[in-house]
């Protein structure tokens, strides 16, 4: 952490912080520009990691908004403050945790495990296994299974292309310029076929070949067509 120096402190930065939010340091007497053409001075020589960067900056940031609320307490800075709060909140937990990962590492206090190692599954039939066992452990497999029942042509029900969907529509409010949503689905034959219209006119809309407009909530909607510009 970057140490600071001046009259009534030095030391490291996020010391500085903390004492000014004890009120043990009064932050109208910290010269925050100083502490900032100091701090560019050192980077210009030494080059420095990109967390500890990000430390001085947001601590930085702290410091230049609890010195903004004590030269100007008239100003409204409740929102600033509280986000500023939270951005401090969460750099003190990292700050913390990277001090105790630390004294550990020194400790040698840390274990790291390796993943259970794979194992390869072998199949491995008993000695004694035929093929008539097989045969008969097969039938009473079968034989627990539902009997497979054939559905009659009649009924299976014609999947409802979205493509056709949208064509049709497209074709009827070309011809129409106008139509409503409840005359365009009423004569689909199932709940599969309303839902598929609807995906269709959401389709046209995004094409934007559409227009859309629904007086109230549980309203009829009205399909217009949008004239296409040259």
């Amino acid at each position: 952490m970057y140490n600071v120096s001046f009259d009534q402190f030095e030391g490291p930065l996020d010391l500085l912080l903390d004492l000014i939010e004890h009120d043990k340091l009064d932050i109208t007497k910290v010269s925050l520009a100083k502490i900032t053409e100091d701090y560019l001075q050192q980077i210009q020589k030494v080059k420095l990691p990109p967390e500890e960067l990000a430390d001085f900056l947001v601590i930085a940031s702290k410091l230049i908004f609890i010195k903004s609320q004590a030269l100007f307490p008239q100003l409204n800075l409740e929102e600033e403050g509280v986000s500023l709060e939270s951005q401090l909140k969460i750099f003190k937990l990292y700050h913390d945790a990277s001090k105790q990962v630390e004294s550990l590492i020194q400790k040698n206090q840390f274990v790291f495990f390796r993943d259970k190692m794979p194992v390869e599954r072998i199949f491995r039939p008993p000695p004694k296994l035929g093929t008539d066992t097989l045969h008969n452990v097969f039938q009473g497999i079968v034989k627990t299974l539902t009997a497979f029942v054939r559905v009659p042509k009649e009924v299976v029900m014609k999947a409802v292309s979205i493509g056709e969907r949208i064509e049709h529509l497209k074709n009827e409010i070309i011809q129409r310029l106008t139509i409503s949503f409840h005359g365009f689905v009423g004569s689909a034959k199932d709940k599969t076929e309303m839902i598929v219209s609807f995906l269709a006119l959401l389709e046209l809309c995004k094409q934007k070949i559409v227009e859309v407009k629904q007086e109230g909530l549980f309203h009829d909607i009205v399909i217009e067509y949008k004239k296409q510009e040259d």
